[in-house]
């Protein structure tokens, strides 16, 4: 029966089977289920020391794979040719249990690949400035994500940014516990990005200053950065912001950005997620302009410091589908207006005094799966009244 499906309704099937495992599975099936999925494949994924042999695989030819990733792999220079050939637009190269390694000649043979797309995840084996190198001749790259997951690797720093002007999406993160600097982000004004993620790369006032003029800017994360309240001041031109991440992982009184500092995020209105995590100097009287950012969704205020003033602005946000206030020490008496949030998925109110009449006024929140609080301030019956 499996056999005989139509060839157009199996192809539809295929399409479905995202995983490189689901489709290896449907391989095993029949001939005809083995064209099917060969037709439907768009991403080879590898994970192991161990390459496959890709002159089967070339052989075998899957005409619409777009992407290669390798996990965990010990790259050599013949695995990067047969990729080659393969005219590949998008290459991963990712940490699982161990680093990727890549023998020496392989470097140069990036550089011959139509990237438009890569990936280099806890890399080993070239060092930072040959990595910079090879991607300074990759002209036609529009998305770039480097990062390094253990002291043993190193971003490049990415002054071949100055040389590749198509790029749209950047994202650099470096592991805990590294900030370094990544000096090629000083060249930032020279593209026109849509989405810019900077994790622990030593982003400061100046390199947010630089940004003013990205006008496609849709997503910026900027956690665990230098900025102050003057890096937020420059934010402000950017309109089309839709997601931002100012968070900062250790919260701290003397933190660098305060009041003034989130008040010039007011003119930000197009925001659908915001978060600023841990920013504990940012208190409730700052933060009033957030009811006109009535297309908020994610909102994630986690310590910062709610426990005076009016937050009845946070009501006003019916778009919330996520909530985050936990350690923000919010009274109950602010949480008479949660009932007008319907649309609520996720609420984390631990560290807060949310109780009984919270959780009553959130019972008609019918979306809602996943809550947090302090537990002795709710009684048995209001937390019934939850449907999550």
């Amino acid at each position: 029966m499996w056999s005989s499906l139509d060839g157009h309704l199996l192809g539809r099937i295929m399409t479905h089977l995202e995983e490189a495992e689901g489709l290896a599975a449907a391989h095993m099936v029949s001939r005809e289920w083995r064209n099917a999925a060969r037709l439907a494949t768009r991403v080879l994924a590898f994970r192991g020391a161990v390459p496959p042999d890709f002159a089967r695989i070339q052989a075998a030819n899957f005409p619409h794979v777009s992407a290669v990733r390798l996990s965990g792999m010990h790259v050599k220079t013949q695995t990067l040719s047969c990729i080659a050939g393969l005219e590949v637009t998008k290459l991963q190269f990712r940490h699982v249990t161990e680093a990727c390694r890549l023998e020496s000649g392989c470097v140069s043979l990036l550089q011959r690949l139509p990237l438009q797309e890569l990936e280099l995840v806890d890399v080993l084996g070239p060092t930072p400035t040959e990595l910079d190198d090879a991607l300074r001749g990759m002209a036609h790259l529009h998305h770039l994500h480097v990062e390094s997951c253990s002291s043993a690797s190193r971003t490049p720093a990415l002054r071949s940014l100055a040389f590749l002007p198509r790029i749209r999406h950047l994202a650099v993160k470096n592991a805990w516990p590294h900030y370094d600097e990544v000096e090629g982000l000083t060249n930032l004004q020279t593209l026109q990005l849509e989405v810019l993620c900077l994790t622990r790369a030593g982003v400061t006032d100046s390199i947010l200053s630089s940004l003013s003029r990205m006008t496609a800017l849709r997503q910026l994360h900027v956690p665990a950065s230098l900025v102050t309240n003057q890096g937020l001041e420059a934010l402000a031109t950017l309109t089309t912001l839709q997601d931002l991440d100012v968070s900062c992982p250790r919260p701290h009184l003397n933190d660098p950005i305060n009041d003034a500092g989130a008040a010039h995020l007011a003119p930000l209105c197009n925001l659908t997620s915001l978060s600023l995590a841990g920013r504990a100097a940012i208190s409730t009287s700052s933060l009033a302009f957030l009811g006109d950012v009535t297309r908020l969704s994610h909102l994630d205020l986690s310590h910062v410091n709610l426990s005076g003033g009016d937050a009845s602005f946070l009501w006003e946000l019916t778009q919330l589908t996520c909530l985050r206030i936990g350690n923000s020490q919010m009274p109950a008496s602010q949480f008479a207006g949660i009932s007008r949030l319907m649309h609520l998925v996720e609420v984390d109110a631990s560290a807060t005094q949310f109780d009984d009449a919270g959780c009553l006024a959130l019972a008609s929140a019918a979306g809602l799966r996943n809550i947090k609080y302090v537990s002795w301030r709710i009684h048995s019956s209001p937390a019934l009244a939850l449907r999550c």
